[in-house]
């Protein structure tokens, strides 16, 4: 898989959202520290779930596999 990127709206909600920062929800998901829920459609979009320490709650991040931009947190 390629590198984990972020598009500005999966940036915006990483901030919002959760006490990790983008390097370290990059870490998870390049380590496969999550739960694969399934994929969009015919789409390359996985529902990828991972746990965050600092929030000590569950978040589903949505990545294209095939370019490994993380869509949406």
């Amino acid at each position: 898989m390629p590198q984990t990127r972020f598009t500005e709206h999966a940036l915006e909600q990483v901030g919002y959202r959760l006490h990790l920062s983008r390097e370290e929800l990059a870490q998870l998901l390049e380590d496969n520290k999550y739960v694969p829920l399934g994929r969009d459609g015919s789409s390359n979009r996985m529902h990828k779930l991972f746990y965050s320490e600092p929030d000590s709650y569950w978040f589903v991040a949505v990545q294209d596999e095939a370019t490994g931009e993380v869509v949406t947190v």
